[in-house]
């Protein structure tokens, strides 16, 4: 920060400062004021970048499964491209989708009340593909199927955040399988995760839905575990329904975790 801007940060009171950077186009203070749209993917995004900057990494990948109509990662790929020219981190976008819209319903576990096979298609692959133009990668083809994340993301830098916006437990399951059983040079040590289908009027619960795939994900794998985002209240000071959507997934077999990117001794005087 320059001596301007240092001086400035201490004369300003903060609530005004941080209207003031957010009006100059400061990524993280539009994000903290909720200025960015969607909420959680800028949210997701910029936990990504700081993961990434505390870990020492210049490029990552970030995802959203669940495509269908592309809005969703349309302004995902715009979000990622402002946040990467101010941050200096390469941001590569990929969109997971089977452009058939949902799977078979299998059971109660796939809320069969509120989801429908072939519920929410890829409208017009062509013409998302076409509008992206390069700026994400989409993968085409039934989540299950995908034997490993590892090959998707290759050198694109590993995953920093996904919005898992599948709906039914059947495929998030899938997909969370993919980012427990992953290399751990496809995963930052902590990974930014949205779930779109965690909370409603619809009555919502750890028993079926995404809620079940993470409690199965948790029981399944020793070293890979999906919790819920215990810092999004503090950053945005206060409490928003959409925080109840966002978890992190901890890598805790991740060398990254067991090296010193600190200096100095901390210590309790």
């Amino acid at each position: 920060m320059s001596t301007a801007g240092s001086l400035a940060r201490k004369l300003i009171p903060t609530y005004a400062y941080a209207h003031l950077r957010a009006i100059r186009g400061d990524f993280q203070y539009q994000e903290r004021l909720g200025k960015l749209k969607p909420v959680w993917t800028a949210y997701g995004l910029l936990m990504a970048v700081r993961a990434a900057a505390k870990f020492g990494r210049k490029s990552i990948s970030v995802a959203e499964f669940g495509v269908a109509n592309g809005r969703g990662l349309r302004r995902m790929t715009t979000l990622a491209e402002k946040l990467s020219a101010q941050s200096g981190v390469s941001i590569s976008v990929f969109g997971f989708d089977s452009a058939e819209g949902l799977p078979a319903i299998a059971d109660y576990r796939d809320h069969p009340e509120l989801f429908s096979e072939g519920d929410y298609p890829m409208q017009d692959f062509e013409s998302l593909q076409t509008e992206l133009n390069g700026r994400a990668k989409l993968v085409i083809g039934d989540i299950r199927e995908i034997e490993s994340l590892d090959e998707v993301l290759s050198d694109s830098g590993p995953l920093g955040f996904a919005s898992i916006d599948l709906d039914i437990y059947s495929s998030a399951k899938s997909a969370l399988q993919l980012l427990a059983r992953a290399d751990v040079g496809s995963l930052l040590p902590t990974v930014s995760l949205h779930f779109d289908d965690v909370w409603s009027e619809w009555g919502y619960s750890k028993f079926a839905g995404e809620l079940l795939a993470i409690d199965e994900i948790n029981v399944e794998h020793e070293s890979r575990k999906i919790d819920s985002d215990r810092y999004v209240d503090y950053w945005h000071g206060g409490h928003e329904p959409w925080h109840a959507a966002m978890y992190m997934l901890h890598s805790f077999d991740h060398p990254d975790r067991f090296k010193a990117f600190r200096s100095g001794t901390r210590a309790i005087i």
